[in-house]
């Protein structure tokens, strides 16, 4: 039989759940909505939650967990090996390794939200027919293997130059001091995402935009969601054994906040590769905060492209 569920899991599963609950709903529509299908798994025994058909060899585990059901096995294989991910089925599901600690870890629970927000994703109506109808994937890949193994040109050097002049004008824009300088380079910076479409081909700018929309507002979200925990934590940890420091759920955030901005400061598609674009989406979600406080509400309606919802705010703004 499988050991319970260690204490710290269950923990900071708890916490990552309880911020998406108290804080998902005030940034996106229909959030509450989103499942919070999880399988975690740790290096004895495996747990999942919030699941519709329990799968074979798990049994029920009290008590529940966020108000979800907890079923629990003997883990198969090394958990050393699992990175974090998001499935797509009937419910995407995240599948995770443990944290390992029996007190809160915000970069666990940021790694957790970021998934979460992929499951907001892919509930999107007819998200797997739309992605499908980028005409992204090779023949015979049925399960998505574009999203991270596209043969995007990164080692091409006018690509290279075009990106980096983009990613710049985007670091310069976050940096404005007033709203009409910022707005001045989010023109600078739409211009430099035609000359860099123009320059990658309408293939590969289909899917840098794709991974800009689905990654990069994933990160956003993630460093959004982590200050607004710290801002607010009572609801969130009143249930916690110890109060936990809320200062590092701040600064977490900060640190990949600053991670990006240097990725955007000095953009290298060589080293990146596809995490440039993550950089890329997570910065052009936060300059959308800054110009159009509605534009969380068109997301999911105008999916796998971030261009039109700038395109808009500018327009919005200048009008």
């Amino acid at each position: 039989m499988a050991q319970n569920i260690s204490a710290g899991d269950r923990l900071n599963l708890s916490i990552a759940m309880k911020i998406a609950d108290h804080h998902g709903g005030l940034l996106w529509p229909d959030f509450e909505q989103t499942p919070k299908t999880t399988l975690l798994i740790a290096p004895d025994e495996q747990a999942v939650i919030c699941v519709d058909d329990v799968p074979e060899g798990f049994a029920r585990q009290m008590p529940d967990l966020g108000g979800c059901p907890l079923y629990q096995a003997k883990t198969p294989h090394n958990p050393y090996r699992i990175r974090a991910f998001t499935t797509f089925g009937r419910k995407p599901t995240i599948i995770i390794g443990s944290p390992y600690t029996a007190n809160p870890f915000p970069l666990w629970i940021g790694i957790w939200l970021h998934e979460h927000f992929h499951q907001y994703q892919m509930t999107m109506t007819d998200y797997q027919k739309r992605a499908e109808a980028l005409m992204l994937a090779d023949e015979g890949d049925e399960n998505g293997a574009w999203m991270s193994d596209f043969p995007f040109p990164y080692a091409d050097q006018k690509v290279q130059k075009a990106f980096q002049l983009l990613s710049e004008s985007l670091a310069a824009a976050l940096a404005a001091s007033d709203q009409a300088r910022r707005l001045d380079l989010l023109h600078i910076h739409l211009d430099a995402l035609e000359h860099f479409k123009n320059i990658s081909g309408e293939k590969a700018a289909r899917w840098a935009a794709f991974t800009a929309w689905q990654e990069g507002t994933a990160n956003y979200f993630e460093m959004k969601i982590l200050q607004l925990a710290a801002q607010e934590p009572g609801a969130i940890f009143a249930e916690a054994p110890s109060r936990p420091d809320t200062a590092e759920f701040k600064r977490s955030s900060d640190r990949q906040y600053n991670k990006m901005i240097a990725s955007l400061k000095s953009a290298d598609l060589g080293e990146q590769k596809s995490l440039a674009f993550y950089a890329l989406g997570a910065g052009q979600s936060f300059l959308l905060d800054d110009l159009d406080a509605d534009w969380h509400k068109d997301y999911r309606n105008r999916p796998f492209d971030l261009e039109p919802l700038l395109r808009e705010a500018l327009s919005k703004a200048r009008s």
